[in-house]
């Protein structure tokens, strides 16, 4: 078995009014190829309406080496980002980096072949317009042979255009589970079976999901936590007539044996209504090593406001404070409802990390280079 991870960056970035676009250069020497974003950001309108203006796509790009982060043009305001760019080990996965567009309510990707129980999607998007509903913002992803990737959502304003990350392990690194959970208007939880039982402590959730509901409302946002070894805790707020119906799908990643350098951590943030942030102590990490991953790739979570409160109340941006210390942030104007979110601390083992006082190794194009310098160039 071959360590998954190189090395791990935390981003931290602000796009600002009126601006659709910002790149942000990395600063470990990565493989652009090989990177994953795991993108969080907070709501940036200060109205209900408008979704779509929060809602970042990130694509890993070369000369210079960087993530591009972008959104719907027009008069819009300021969005703050953290994004946690995940190196993978050549040796351990093959990575495919893509693209999808949705006109309608459905398309599909066309990656190479990949065995799903081996593989995990992240995925993201912005809209090209700024309607005022949730339905044609929130997208589903479908792994759904093995060589389409299908997105689908609920009604068809404005294009999403987006990314997607294929990670696909090349031995025993990690297994994945996908499986699907319907939703009514009427239920705000579900317990969800995992098909085969997992170990908590090395594992992590994926989730994405339609939804029926035209407002802005909390109705539509779903935060993905893993309860125990067999189940994850699907549950969003409480409003009675804007709840909506739709699909969920979830991923479940199981890490070998010696992949993380700490247990996963599965945390929950919890900031009050008016409120703008929260924070919350972990178990000690190696804060370089480490990466902060919602359960929602969309990038909303539980509200419980019952009314017309805006996607962007339910979103925010997770950093880590320090080694005992995580923290959530959701944007002034949008601080409506009480938001809960579960995040998922993955301090992983990284690939070529020496014991304590011995010299690096790490992989540049393939060559073995050695690091003179201590961990910390990690």
């Amino acid at each position: 078995m071959t360590q998954l991870v190189v090395s791990v960056e935390e981003l931290d970035t602000t796009i600002a009014y009126n601006d659709s676009e910002v790149v942000v250069n990395l600063g470990k020497s990565q493989d652009v190829s090989m990177c994953v974003p795991f993108r969080t950001m907070t709501g940036g309108h200060p109205t209900v309406e408008q979704p779509a203006v929060s809602q970042l796509s990130a694509e890993m790009t070369a000369s210079p080496d960087s993530v591009t982060l972008q959104r719907v043009t027009g008069t819009i305001q300021t969005v703050d980002s953290v994004t946690f760019i995940v190196e993978f080990d050549s040796d351990a996965v093959t990575l495919q980096q893509g693209t999808f567009s949705l006109s309608g309510t459905s398309a599909t990707a066309t990656p190479s072949s990949y065995t799903a129980s081996a593989t995990f999607v992240v995925f993201n998007y912005k809209n090209s317009a700024t309607p005022d509903n949730v339905d044609c913002m929130v997208v589903r992803l479908v792994l759904t042979d093995s060589t389409t990737l299908t997105f689908t959502r609920q009604a068809s304003d404005g294009q999403i255009d987006g990314f997607y990350y294929l990670v696909e392990a090349k031995s025993s690194e990690f297994t994945v589970q996908h499986f699907t959970q319907a939703f009514t208007g009427s239920t705000l939880t579900y317990d969800v079976a995992i098909p085969s039982a997992i170990t908590v402590a090395r594992s992590f959730v994926l989730g994405s999901q339609t939804c029926s509901e035209a407002e802005s409302d909390s109705g539509s946002n779903f935060n993905y936590k893993i309860i125990d070894t067999d189940s994850v805790l699907m549950s969003r707020g409480n409003d009675s007539t804007h709840n909506g119906s739709g699909d969920c799908e979830m991923q479940v990643i199981q890490l070998a044996v010696g992949q993380l350098a700490t247990d996963v951590q599965h945390v929950d943030l919890d900031i009050a209504d008016s409120g703008e942030d929260d924070t919350t102590a972990i178990s000690a990490v190696t804060v370089a090593n480490t990466a902060l991953v919602p359960g929602s790739l969309l990038g909303s979570y539980e509200n419980d406001r019952n009314g017309s409160n805006g996607m962007g109340s339910s979103m925010a941006q997770f950093s880590i404070d320090s080694t005992v210390q995580i923290s959530a942030n959701r944007q002034d104007t949008l601080t409506w409802g009480n938001q809960k979110t579960e995040i998922q601390v993955l301090d992983f083992e990284l690939a070529g990390a020496p014991a304590a006082g011995q010299p690096t190794m790490r992989r540049w194009g393939g060559i073995p280079h050695m690091n003179l310098g201590t961990r910390r160039s990690w």
